[in-house]
């Protein structure tokens, strides 16, 4: 359990450019460190952003997660979460 809120609702209050790029910036390390260690993590969206009550930011809910090194994303398999004009 994270204690904060998610990028999402993060994202929703006023910012300056600065912080939001920090955070987005850390998230981005984040799947780097999982694209490093051959997980492709398949659902990133803000949802799944935790930014925590002490600063961190985490990168979770790696359950559609896939070992391997197809990093490139041309697969024609479609998924993550559908859009909803997608259902």
């Amino acid at each position: 359990y994270v204690q904060g809120v998610t990028l999402g609702h993060w994202l929703a209050q006023p910012r300056a450019w600065p912080e939001v790029l920090e955070v987005l910036r850390a998230a981005g390390r984040g799947l780097a460190a999982a694209h490093a260690k051959g997980l492709v993590h398949r659902d990133f969206k803000p949802d799944n952003v935790m930014i925590g009550d002490d600063g961190r930011v985490r990168v979770m809910d790696f359950g559609l997660a896939r070992a391997g090194d197809d990093t490139t994303g041309e697969s024609s398999e479609r998924v993550g979460t559908p859009r909803s004009e997608e259902l």
